[in-house]
């Protein structure tokens, strides 16, 4: 019954709003439930656990497809100048996967471009290592009729598919190699040097 079940549920987040499992299972029933009162839920959510974007991020589904756009927005300005850089991988493929589906139903509405091309030029510029926002801007780009960077962004994306698979190749086992380089980079950071980006 999923009226018992959102009532519990809503109780475990009102005793516990600290508790991510309780909330995403609440996200996740509301959105399935298509619940008017989303939104609010999501904004509760995030306020409660303001450190979780994968949370955040969970609740922009029970958006409208216009003010999900907006949401997405906002929610890449409270957390991208916080991120750690070994955070910035899980980061980049939660917010590109979300800004995917929310641009598809966005752009499923037929009604032009929907604001997608604003949020997708931060977007891609937050999380440059990203293959898949720099195919999504490319592709907001080329319906903008701005063929050049629409090329330059697609251009982009298959590089950055090519290093992947390039390293990929080059470590198929994590070996610790890593490490190495994360220690130079601290070392660096520590003697006051900007790290080349």
């Amino acid at each position: 019954d999923e009226s018992k079940a959102r009532e519990l549920l809503e109780k475990a987040v009102t005793i516990n709003p600290c508790s991510p499992v309780a909330w995403q299972y609440l996200l996740v029933l509301l959105d399935r439930t298509c619940a008017s009162d989303g939104p609010s839920w999501a904004r509760k959510a995030h306020e409660s656990n303001p450190a979780n974007f994968a949370m955040a991020l969970l609740g922009v589904k029970l958006y409208s497809p216009g003010e999900a756009l907006k949401r997405l927005h906002e929610l890449l300005e409270f957390y991208r100048p916080t991120m750690l850089d070994e955070e910035l991988p899980a980061a980049a493929a939660a917010f590109s996967q979300t800004i995917a589906e929310v641009t598809a139903r966005v752009l499923g509405q037929g009604r032009g471009d929907g604001g997608a091309l604003e949020l997708l030029g931060p977007a891609a510029a937050a999380f440059p290592d990203s293959a898949l926002l720099a195919h999504l801007l490319g592709q907001a780009l080329e319906r903008a009729g701005r063929l050049d960077e629409s090329r330059d962004e697609l251009i982009r994306a298959l590089r950055l598919r090519q290093a992947a698979r390039t390293w990929q190749t080059e470590f198929p086992r994590e070996d610790g190699t890593v490490h190495f380089w994360q220690f130079a980079q601290a070392c660096r950071a520590a003697a006051g040097e900007k790290c080349a980006e």
